[in-house]
Parts: structure tokens; C-alpha cells; sequence
């Protein structure tokens, strides 16, 4: 090998690496309906009143982004940072958030039909008057979140499932302390939910499921308990198990009925 080699090789590699960098830098995204705008940084954008329906944004960085009456109908947030995002008034039918980050977010008066959000990470955000039938919501942290006068009871209907209601699913979920104000979780299922210190101050929960959820120091005047679903594994408000209070944790006033599945 020459002298010079050693120099070639080295402007060889600089040019190579130049190339890759280049081609690996992720394209400015352009927010529009079926975009494809997977890991883009919208950090703080102004997405108001867009139409980002069916828009890809797997992986994105939309934390203090505002989405206000933007329709994102079919969009796909799964794992995006929506930290402190503004959702006032967006339609997100269909959409899917599994496992995304929207600590901090406001989602007051949404439509989020059907929305499919997995271990979703919502601590203290703002669910109010959300409109939320048949949302799956598992295994998700909503520590002090707020769903006063949110509808989540079973109505909808999930595309691909010749059109079967689907009720609102919150199994296993952390809701220490979320407000349930005048909220409708008819046919809910909250089996197994972490809801100490919750507020349920009139809400509806006819036939909805509370088997082995923990109420300890929840606030519950007013619910509407017809129905109700609870196991022996049920911790009550006052902290008791439900298998030692008669009727369980919401005793039958007259016309309604609670049942135990053991």
C-alpha cells in the first residue's frame, strides 16, 4: 500500500459517512391527512382545526402541541409524547395511543369513540365532558386525572367486530384520585382498577364492573349503583372488604340490585 492510501481511505469513509448521515436524517414532516410522519418533533406545534385524519405518527414528539378542533380520525399516536398537548374539541374516532404519554394533556369535550390506548400514561389530564364509549383503556396510569361529566359507557360499536357493542375497558388501571364527577361508566369494566380516593360523586355506574377494584376513601354520593358488579375481592370505600358489608359496596336501594361473582 502507498503513502498515500492511508489519506484516500480516510476522505473514502468522511464521504461515506457524510452520505449516511445524510440519508438517515428524517425528512421535515409535513402534518396532513395519511401523512406519514412517524418520530417527527412537533414539540409546540399549531395544529389547530387540521385535518390529520389517518396521519401516522408512531413514536412522535407532540408535547405541548396544540390540536385544537383537529380531526385525527384513525391517526395512529402509539408511543408518541403528548405531554401537555391541547385536544379541546378533536375528533379522534378510532384512533389508536397505545402506550403515549399525555401527562398533563387537555382532551375536554374530545370525541374519542372507540380509541384504542393501551398502558396509556394520562397523569392528571383533563378528560373532561371527553366523549369516550367503548374506549379501551387497560393497564393505564390516570393518577388524578379528570373525567367529570365524561360519557365511557358501552354503546359504541368496534369496527371489525360485526359491529358488537364494546363496553369501556379500564381494567387494571391507576386512578388514585381521578375525578368521575357526573360521568356515565354504564357498563364499565373497572375490574381490578386502583380508584382510592377517587371522586364518583354522582356517577352512573349501572352495570358496571368493579370485581377486586380498591374504593378505599373514594367519594361515591349520588352513584347510580343499579346492577353493579362486584367480587368478595372488592375493597369498599371505607376500606372494608365488600364480602363483609351486606349488599356489598353499594347496598340495593329500592328498585336496584348489585351482584357478586364470589
Amino acid at each position: 500500500m502507498t503513502r498515500r492510501a492511508p489519506f484516500i481511505l480516510a476522505i473514502v469513509a468522511a464521504l461515506v459517512s457524510v452520505g449516511v448521515g445524510q440519508s438517515a436524517a428524517a425528512k421535515p414532516c409535513k402534518p396532513a391527512a395519511k401523512a406519514k410522519c412517524a418520530g417527527a418533533n412537533l414539540k409546540g406545534a399549531n395544529l389547530a382545526g387540521k385535518n390529520l385524519n389517518f396521519i401516522d405518527l408512531t413514536g412522535a414528539n407532540l408535547a405541548g402541541a396544540n390540536l385544537t378542533g383537529a380531526s385525527l380520525i384513525g391517526a395512529n399516536l402509539t408511543k408518541a409524547n403528548l405531554t401537555g398537548a391541547n385536544f379541546t374539541n378533536v375528533n379522534m374516532n378510532r384512533s389508536t395511543m397505545n402506550t403515549a404519554i399525555v401527562s398533563g394533556a387537555h382532551f375536554t369535550s374530545a370525541n374519542m369513540l372507540e380509541v384504542h390506548a393501551g398502558k396509556l400514561t394520562a397523569i392528571g389530564t383533563d378528560f373532561t365532558k371527553a366523549y369516550l364509549q367503548a374506549a379501551l383503556l387497560t393497564g393505564g396510569n390516570f393518577t388524578n386525572a379528570i373525567f367529570a361529566g365524561a360519557t365511557m359507557n358501552g354503546e359504541g360499536s368496534a369496527e371489525g367486530e360485526n359491529d358488537v357493542s364494546r363496553n369501556v375497558d379500564l381494567t387494571g388501571a391507576i386512578l388514585k384520585g381521578a375525578d368521575f364527577t357526573g360521568a356515565n361508566l354504564n357498563s364499565a369494566i373497572l375490574s381490578s382498577s386502583q380508584l382510592q380516593g377517587a371522586n364518583l360523586t354522582n356517577a352512573d355506574l349501572t352495570a358496571a364492573s368493579i370485581n377486586a377494584a380498591n374504593l378505599t376513601g373514594a367519594k361515591t354520593s349520588g352513584v347510580i349503583s343499579a346492577e353493579l358488579q362486584w367480587s368478595a375481592t372488592t375493597v369498599c370505600p371505607s376500606g372494608a372488604s365488600a364480602k363483609s358489608i351486606a349488599g356489598g359496596c353499594f347496598p340495593p336501594t329500592a328498585g336496584a340490585s348489585t351482584t357478586t361473582s364470589g
